[in-house]
């Protein structure tokens, strides 16, 4: 387990991309499987993959403590931007700002109105027809992730005392009914 600042870099393209991790190896093995399961979130990165993948070449740049990383990557970022910027593929030139972040916060007023064009707004079968296909075969993004006993206490603590109303309750038992009558015909067609 190396900590440190590393690159990724495609052959023969003069791109690079500056990164840090406190378990290298392991974000190696992350950015790979991102990329060969085409949901890398650095569409750069994702471009070249798809032309030169085999030339990618990963880099070790520097090993250092975990509370050096922002600034030692930042420093990098930095030198790199300021002599060969269009070389570099990284999504922003701040360490540890999501993409498309630039320190500031959208106005009440301008959330009202992101607020108003949503309420009523609903997807057309055909819409959400490929919506579903696009998202079959893909693993959940909390599958094997267990919350932890903090957040399952706070969950339990919220939940105390609440109740589901008369037509909630009907829906449940309409829900869990049909759910018996499939799996009893499932049965029967196996015994059949």
């Amino acid at each position: 387990m190396t900590c440190g600042i590393y690159a990724i870099t495609f052959c023969g393209r003069n791109r690079i991309y500056i990164g840090q991790s406190k378990n290298i190896e392991r974000r190696w093995e992350e950015h790979t499987s991102d990329l060969e399961n085409d949901r890398h979130a650095n569409v750069k990165m994702k471009s070249l993959w798809r032309k030169f993948g085999s030339t990618m070449r990963f880099h070790i740049l520097e090993v250092c403590k975990p509370e050096e990383l922002d600034r030692k990557e930042q420093i990098l970022i930095d030198c790199m931007f300021a002599s060969h910027k269009q070389n570099l593929i990284n999504l922003q030139r701040t360490v540890n700002k999501p993409p498309g972040f630039k320190s500031r916060k959208h106005t009440e007023a301008s959330k009202a109105i992101m607020r108003a064009r949503k309420i009523g707004r609903s997807f057309s079968d055909e819409h959400r027809a490929k919506m579903s296909a696009s998202n079959k075969g893909q693993i959940a993004w909390n599958k094997g992730k267990q919350h932890s006993a903090e957040t399952r206490a706070r969950i339990s603590n919220s939940l105390i005392g609440k109740q589901h109303s008369e037509e909630h309750r009907a829906k449940i038992s309409a829900a869990q009914k049909l759910r018996h009558e499939r799996r009893r015909q499932q049965t029967e067609n196996l015994n059949g």
